[in-house]
């Protein structure tokens, strides 16, 4: 069992990897990310290449959609330095991915795509990694029964994972710091156990990417004349990188490496995306239920809830990632008393539903009392 004392004793022990490496991938990827925004702002402004506010949106004036231009730069420049550390095969498939979902979703800001179009292009990107990388799921845990995955259902699962990731963190990129605020969180608790685990391409590759998500997140959220907003591009690769820590999470932990080991793998997981992907199922099978189209954008997700409730957009960035970071930890001592993967998704999953029940219950109430 790995104990809080053994892991905070394993990120003390300063190993010359952990000292140098990493915080160099972190630091060059942050720094890509920084210094890109200031020009590709001006850039936006002088050709009008704004967002501006409709319906659906509480920001003022036009901003410029092209954070995702910014992280992209940053990930993929630190990638290519970092080469050399990460083996070739999962190098290309990465990064060829990534590139895909980037222009996609670059196409998508500039001149909306249809969303199975999207959709299409997604599967293309998941598909690349499964049979160009063999980055695929191959062990459900026991969930509902299931342990070892034949291939073909193996393959369509994981096409599945990653294309559900991906616009789970496109649907939650509402507000200013969400979605760059939960990647920075869900990497930092991946990347620890990365690097515990001793798999030390994918803690380069976490650093990276929580890097350059957090050069964006400063000027997201803090800057006033160089705000800018994330975009599908930043959101695509980002949602599709957190999805490959997910199988990489879960691969590595089902061969015991170290002695470190998490029990029920594929629900500690989803206590890590808790928000990403509740909000999303959550969302989808309200617009089904009423019978829209499940891509369609409205203003059901939880953090519309909490603004109509009247807390800003820090209040609603604040309490959002707290809570996916009690889930977190929560699905992290679960697994040492229930190892049962469906059983700790449905104490997860109901934990959701009463938050989410609460925040309706309050809304209906003030709107009572404001009548």
């Amino acid at each position: 069992m790995l104990t809080l004392i053994s892991i905070f004793a394993i990120m003390f022990n300063f190993s010359l990897y952990i000292q140098v490496i990493l915080p160099v991938a972190f630091i060059m990827s942050f720094l890509f990310s920084a210094l890109s925004i200031p020009p590709i702002v001006k850039i936006a402004k002088k050709n009008n290449l704004l967002v501006y506010p409709n319906h659906r949106d509480s920001h003022k004036g036009g901003i410029p959609r092209l954070g995702g231009l910014a992280i992209f730069i940053a990930i993929v420049f630190s990638l290519i330095f970092f080469s050399g550390i990460n083996t070739v095969i999962y190098f290309r498939s990465i990064l060829t991915a990534i590139i895909i979902l980037f222009f996609i979703g670059l196409l998508d800001d500039l001149d909306n795509i249809i969303s199975w179009k999207k959709l299409i292009w997604e599967i293309i990107a998941a598909s690349l990694v499964i049979f160009g990388g063999n980055m695929y799921f191959t062990d459900l845990y026991g969930f509902m029964g299931i342990h070892r995955l034949y291939y073909i259902p193996a393959v369509l699962i994981s096409i599945l994972v990653y294309i559900s990731v991906i616009n789970a963190f496109n649907l939650v990129d509402g507000i200013d710091g969400l979605a760059s605020g939960l990647c920075i969180q869900i990497g930092l608790f991946f990347g620890i156990f990365f690097y515990i685990s001793g798999d030390n391409n994918f803690a380069v590759t976490t650093a990276i990417v929580t890097g350059a998500t957090f050069g964006f997140y400063l000027f997201n959220v803090y800057s006033k004349q160089y705000k800018i907003f994330m975009g599908d591009s930043g959101s695509l690769v980002l949602g599709f990188l957190i999805g490959l820590m997910v199988w990489r999470f879960c691969s590595l932990n089902l061969v015991p490496s170290n002695g470190y080991h998490i029990q029920a793998a594929p629900a500690v997981a989803m206590g890590f995306l808790t928000i990403p992907l509740f909000d999303t199922l959550r969302v989808m099978t309200l617009r089904i239920w009423r019978k829209k189209s499940p891509f369609v954008a409205d203003r059901q997700h939880v953090h519309h809830i909490l603004l109509d409730l009247g807390f800003s957009h820090a209040g609603v960035r604040r309490t959002l990632i707290l809570f996916n970071i009690a889930m977190s930890l929560l699905a992290l001592t679960l697994q040492y008393y229930f190892p049962s993967v469906l059983f700790i998704i449905l104490i997860l999953l109901l934990i959701c539903l009463l938050f989410t029940f609460m925040l309706f219950k309050i809304k209906e109430k003030r709107k009572h009392t404001n009548i």
